[in-house]
């Protein structure tokens, strides 16, 4: 399942989905505040992010969820991931 935007993800039922690879920002908002609202209904779901965006603060809370893959040069070691959580 691939939702356009966080408002679209979250009427995503956790319980109908196997893992979640999440964008670290999403327009005006942050990939970690939906793995937040993910891992408070479905506290098992395997969570990882892509980003573009270099290490940080917002990219330290991200690995407290899971993995983390850079956009430019991890793409297949995410997808990978994405087929192990199945």
């Amino acid at each position: 399942m691939v939702c356009a935007s966080v408002a679209e993800a979250r009427q995503v039922d956790p319980s109908t989905i196997g893992a979640a690879l999440l964008d670290l920002e999403v327009g005006e908002e942050r990939g970690t505040d939906l793995a937040g609202t993910l891992r408070s209904s479905a506290p098992g779901l395997p969570i990882a992010f892509l980003t573009a965006a270099g290490e940080g603060e917002l990219y330290e809370e991200a690995r407290s969820y899971g993995p983390v893959f850079d956009k430019a040069s991890q793409i297949e070691q995410a997808i990978g991931w994405l087929c192990g959580q199945k």
